[in-house]
């Protein structure tokens, strides 16, 4: 799976613009990586769909019950950073030395909600990051300075369990995500290219 993650780095890098991004995953191992903070590069979210709504500026909380509706997804761009490490994400880790930028999905529904739709950024989907374990690990490193996130353990499910799915779509340019929430939020973290 590394490997396959290199490729598609390798591939972007030389490939033109008419050349399709493909990008398939599932899951992660855990390890802690640190990165070097870029200034804010350009806000990466050009579209949402369906039940999807951008945050500008980000919310100061996502930590369960502080940002909440039965009708909405909420996304955000986090930040753009210089990987000191390599990343864990779904399907194996991006390598130390990469320039990234990460995004938030969130959904904390106040009942039982069944919610879908889709996000497009402005450069390519190199991973995903929806495994519990991966976005504490990953909170300090791609998380928003200015955002409060879950304290370790404090949110057991808050990744993606059964009933909730993504697929990269259009070209690897966007990503498409349905969630079955109940008392637990449904988060995951898309990370692509840093401009």
């Amino acid at each position: 799976m590394t490997s396959s993650i290199l490729k598609r780095i390798a591939r972007f890098s030389v490939a033109s613009s008419s050349t399709p991004f493909r990008a398939p995953w599932k899951t992660a191992t855990a390890t802690l990586g640190f990165a070097l903070v870029a200034t804010s590069a350009a806000a990466a979210i050009t579209n949402v769909n369906g039940d999807v709504v951008q945050i500008v500026p980000a919310p100061a909380s996502v930590v369960l019950g502080a940002i909440q509706s039965n009708l909405d997804i909420f996304t955000f761009n986090e930040r753009c950073v210089l990987l000191a490490a390599d990343l864990p994400v779904d399907g194996g880790f991006i390598p130390a030395g990469t320039w990234v930028k990460s995004h938030f999905i969130h959904s904390d529904p106040l009942a039982v909600s069944a919610l879908g739709g889709s996000v497009q950024f402005a450069s390519p989907i190199l991973a995903v990051i929806s495994t519990t374990v991966d976005l504490y690990s990953s909170d300090p490193i791609l998380g928003k300075s200015q955002v409060d996130y879950p304290p370790a353990g404090m949110e057991p499910l808050r990744g993606l369990e059964g009933g909730d799915a993504y697929a990269i779509v259009g070209a690897g340019l966007g990503i498409s995500v349905a969630f079955m929430t109940s008392d637990a939020s449904d988060q995951l973290r898309v990370i692509t290219l840093c401009p």
